[in-house]
């Protein structure tokens, strides 16, 4: 089963590696996130200045709902290693257990 889920993770950060790879990384600088639940979370910033947020559920047994700000964002979609096709969101997702979620600008 973690293989399984590890493999989900890689095809992700394969597919937004504009956002993830080959994007500056920033910590936690640029963006503020609140959950009812432990999460960490990851800024970056592509070359073409687009921010993405990664979003981790710290939870072993239960779903978070998280809250992505990003100051002057532009378009917001949201793909995880469950649900790899992009859809727009608010910056408002929730998020199962030991699971994550990546927030891009459009």
């Amino acid at each position: 089963m973690t293989l399984a889920y590890g493999k989900k993770v890689d095809k992700l950060r394969k597919r937004y590696k504009d956002y993830l790879w080959y994007a500056k990384f920033h910590d936690t600088i640029g963006a503020k996130v609140t959950a009812n639940g432990g999460c960490r979370y990851s800024v970056f910033d592509a070359k073409d200045r687009k921010r993405a947020v990664v979003v981790i559920n710290m939870e072993n047994n239960r779903p978070i709902t998280a809250i992505v700000k990003l100051p002057h964002a532009r378009k917001l979609v949201v793909a995880t290693p469950e649900h790899q096709e992009a859809l727009p969101t608010t910056g408002r997702m929730r998020i199962p257990a030991q699971s994550a979620a990546v927030i891009m600008e459009q």
